[in-house]
């Protein structure tokens, strides 16, 4: 037996004997892919002492149930992938044309931003939970089709500014039917506000400008879950829904969010989560008459503070 094979036998029996428990194998199988990508070289052995110094490390003091979290904020970046269709009818010449705001006006399908998520407990079983983040975007584009948006109506071949403002604010408060220390589950209710403001630039002789704008504040309830594999890993999912028929507005919403977070330090962790949100809403409003179906979702990259 080569010494490189001794000393790789001997680093993993002390891993393997350090402690039996759980939380040990997300950070051995880390160590192990290490080993295996470093050159059998005197600096390889280096490398590999740090690697299991950082395991060693990342064990955190760790709260023992789901209540002793009394903070938690998360920030990072939402990599969004959007489809928005919407149409802005006029009292004077009825409705107008369905445009796709990707495909027609040019605006990015794709764009990342950045996204804050708060949560505060305020007893055991009960939580406050905040959500902010801008999926704003702009583009000027040639228009190959007749666009009536309003009170305009836009030849084909015309050169078009469009803009489309949104920004999304997610309140809630959830309460726990369910909180041990791997286990948690409770129902929620809230409010789900998303700002509008949509408008569109005619640059010829004259420039022309037309603008829509809502608020909707959507009240929303659903469902809360997390499981905790160990000290370090846990998951946690969310949905909520909506459904109005009321007055002036008709609409409908989902959101779902998954996610999968590690505890690697004390008081900072690191999570991957997928959320994806389809919301229409149809108004006939005096800021604004039309419809519009949104959908976006995508990965967030974010880090962990809580204590």
């Amino acid at each position: 037996m080569t010494e490189y094979s001794q000393f790789n036998e001997l680093m993993s029996i002390l891993i393997l004997k350090l402690e039996d428990r759980l939380y040990w194998v997300p950070n051995y199988c880390i160590f192990q892919i290490t080993m295996y990508c470093l050159n059998r070289t005197v600096l390889s052995i280096s490398l590999k002492c740090l690697a299991l110094s950082c395991c060693l490390m990342t064990r955190p003091a760790y709260a023992d149930t789901h209540q002793d979290e009394i903070f938690k904020l998360d920030i990072g970046a939402f990599i969004t992938e959007r489809s928005t269709d919407f149409r802005i009818d006029s009292k004077t010449l009825g409705s107008g044309t369905t445009i796709n705001a990707e495909d027609d006006l040019g605006l990015r399908k794709n764009k990342d931003v950045l996204r804050t998520d708060l949560a505060v407990r305020l007893a055991d079983n009960h939580r406050l939970i905040l959500t902010y983040y801008d999926l704003s975007r702009e583009a000027r584009r040639v228009t190959d089709k007749v666009i009536q948006y309003g009170e305009l109506v836009l030849p084909a071949g015309s050169e078009l500014n469009s803009q489309f403002d949104l920004e999304i604010i997610k309140a809630g408060y959830t309460y726990s039917m369910i909180n041990s220390k791997q286990t948690e589950v409770g129902i929620s209710a809230g409010v789900f506000v998303q700002r509008y403001e949509t408008s569109i630039e005619l640059t010829a002789n004259n420039t022309i400008r037309d603008t829509a704008n809502v608020t909707a504040p959507l009240p929303v309830i659903g469902m809360r879950a997390s499981w905790k594999f160990n000290q370090l890993w846990q998951v946690r999912g969310g949905v909520d829904v909506f459904m109005l028929d009321y007055d002036e507005y008709k609409g409908r919403l989902t959101d779902v969010i998954l996610a999968l977070e590690h505890n690697t330090f004390e008081n900072i962790g690191f999570g991957l989560a997928y959320n994806s949100t389809h919301f229409k809403l149809e108004a006939d409003a005096s800021n604004f008459q039309g419809e519009v179906n949104l959908d976006y979702g995508g990965l967030m990259l974010y880090t962990q503070v809580y204590f």
